[in-house]
């Protein structure tokens, strides 16, 4: 018994001597706000310790990479307060993301391939390597500071005085990690005075790594994402969407931005930039981007036209022009699709709107497309590249076209606001290779012909095809010049036939968004003559035939019926005698049976009126 209470005395003293060397213990409150300065010491719902053991080294390294809990562990973060005291906020439990540091208020957020995000910042997937993530060091909970490093670990140091030349978020270059920014440098890479041991434009990194985008017009491979910030919340928007996630990014020069700087850019104010060489204009105090002008190539020679607030939007498809309009004005953006007249706005899906379908919904037009455009006329942001009525007298007034708008009109007008009947297109004229078929109810194009087909006109075409012969043959299926077997729009022949076999054509596969025996049908094509075959097809004319059947059947039974009256009524009459006066036509014909009718052999003058009463 004794024995027991000296081993229950002797354990109390060593827990008296070393109560935290085995464990770790909650301090009471008036240790945490002490060593806290009267603050909440542990925020974020974390729980206040001492410890003179690993402490809060072991949550650092249960979420951190080696070589960032390495940086934690020597000179980043301070692991304990002079009285062994710490926050602990729960890392080890394994969340994707949550808080850490002394005081558990430095957000984090654990990626899927490991690389952990401070300051709030938030994982991004790599466009170009979908199976790493990167830290958008742009986008921290922290507005009052700005971070920099691979795992936006480092606060800005140091601002240049100076505007940058480069496309920074607030106009001027910043450094990390106790460099000085060098205002009187030009070249990016001498901006910032590194201390030894750090590298990068920003003094950012702690390693020498090679930065390998490459960038246009004069822009600068950096590191980190792209920041957009600085731009027009809806530009921002955009480009951040469409522009790409990197771990690098190229820092552009004055009128340039883009991830890789390759668009051009002119800032019209600080809530309008004008994008891809569209120019900045002003119309009665209003600016805005004029887009008609912009028309670039792309990589498989394709023509680019762009719309929209910014001339951001690049068009997705090209429609069917008037005659004597320039192809490439009439266009759809974002995919939309085209109507079945050119005068009217594109389709659009739930996600935009506008004629161009250009202005996202909710992001609508700044400006209103107001010209009075008459007669079924559609008023379209933009002007003309070419305008066949444009040197016409009744042209005068210039100013509302020279805004960035216009009036798109039906084919039976034309003028500034389709406010001038077009009569001066007669059916059959031919006009630089158009025909114009009926009362400008068709055309041909390319020497086409006009056939007049079900109160409809088609074309009859010589190496091209489509509904208004527009698309030229680019395969041939029996030679160069057999002009019977082709296909149009890059499709490929089924089969090839010998160069003098012109009696069949053998078919076309062809690519995406075209069909026909000669791939020269879009889906809208295919919609017109779908709407044709409803209105006069086989179908059409049957009901119609059978109507006019039913019609002529009920005409002849009416026509019996009358005709069945009246031979009733010449039969009647004819039973009356001449003989009789026709004052008395109805008591001879009571008298009828007692009329006696003699044969040819018994007539005679005496007989005649033998049985006959007189009245």
């Amino acid at each position: 018994m004794g024995f027991l209470v000296y081993a229950f005395f002797a354990i109390a003293l060593v827990r008296d001597l070393q109560p935290l060397s085995l464990v770790d213990a909650v301090p009471t409150d008036e240790e945490c706000l002490s060593y806290a300065e009267g603050k909440p010491a542990c925020r974020n719902s974390s729980i206040c310790r001492r410890s003179r053991g690993s402490g809060k080294l072991d949550d650092y390294e249960s979420i951190l990479p080696s070589d960032l809990y390495s940086r934690f562990k020597r000179d980043l973060f301070i692991t304990e307060n002079d009285f062994g005291m710490y926050c602990d906020c729960e890392e080890a439990k394994g969340y994707s993301g949550g808080f850490t540091g002394l005081h558990c208020d430095l957000m984090y957020e654990d990626c899927p391939d490991g690389t952990v995000c401070l300051h709030g910042a938030p994982c991004v997937r790599d466009s170009y390597d979908g199976s790493k993530y990167h830290c958008d060091c742009t986008r921290t909970t922290e507005l009052d500071n700005r971070f920099a490093g691979v795992n936006c670990e480092y606060e800005v140091t140091d601002v240049c005085k100076l505007d940058s030349e480069y496309d920074m978020v607030d106009g001027h270059w910043f450094c990390t990690n106790g460099a000085e920014c060098r205002d009187w440098m030009k070249d990016a890479a001498d901006k910032c005075d590194c201390p030894e041991g750090t590298y990068g434009l920003h003094c950012e990194q702690i390693e020498n790594r090679i930065c390998n985008m490459s960038c246009y017009n004069g822009g600068v491979c950096n590191f980190g994402s792209k920041d957009y910030s600085h731009m027009s919340p809806q530009l921002n928007d955009h480009l951040s969407s469409t522009e790409g996630a990197s771990d690098q990014h190229c820092a552009c020069p004055e009128g340039f931005t883009g991830l890789k700087c390759e668009i051009e850019l002119d800032r019209c104010d600080a809530d309008l930039e004008c994008l891809h060489g569209s120019e900045c204009k002003n119309n009665n105090g209003e600016p805005y981007c004029a887009c008609s002008q912009v028309a670039q190539i792309d990589t498989n020679g394709a023509i680019i036209r762009y719309a929209g607030t910014h001339c951001a939007q690049k068009s997705t498809i090209f429609c069917p022009a008037p005659y004597g309009f320039e192809a490439t004005d009439f266009f759809c953006t974002n995919n939309g699709k085209c109507p079945e007249r050119p005068s009217d706005p594109c389709e659009c899906g739930g996600d935009f709107t506008g004629s161009h379908c250009e202005f996202p919904v909710e992001a609508p037009a700044t400006r209103i497309c107001d010209l009075p455009c008459m007669n079924g006329g559609t008023c379209f942001f933009g002007s003309f590249t070419s305008d066949p009525y444009e040197n016409l007298p009744e042209y005068i007034d210039k100013t509302q076209r020279s805004s960035e708008m216009h009036c798109r009109c039906t084919a039976d007008y034309k003028g500034p606001f389709c406010d001038i009947p077009n009569d001066d297109i007669m059916a059959g004229q031919m006009i630089d290779d158009v025909t114009v078929c009926g009362l400008n109810e068709h055309k041909c194009l390319n020497g086409g012909e006009c056939v007049h087909d079900n109160d409809f006109y088609t074309c009859e075409c010589v190496m091209y095809a489509g509904l208004m012969c527009q698309h030229e043959a680019t395969t041939h299926c029996g030679g160069k010049y057999n002009e019977t077997s082709f296909c149009t729009n890059n499709g490929a022949c089924k089969d090839i036939l010998d160069p003098s076999d012109d009696s069949h054509h053998p078919g076309c596969k062809c690519v995406d968004g075209f069909q026909g025996d000669r791939c020269d049908l879009s889906k809208e094509d295919i919609l017109i003559l779908n709407n044709r075959e409803r209105k006069h097809g086989p179908a059409s004319k049957a009901f119609l035939g059978f109507v006019i059947t039913l019609f002529g059947i009920v005409a002849i039974y009416f026509l019996m019926i009358i005709m069945r009256r009246r031979e009733t009524s010449r039969l009647e009459n004819a039973h009356v005698p001449i003989e009789f006066p026709q004052k008395n036509i109805s008591s001879a014909a009571q008298e009828q049976n007692n009329m006696h009718y003699l044969d040819e052999d018994d007539k005679s003058d005496d007989d005649v009126l033998q049985n006959v009463q007189i009245i």
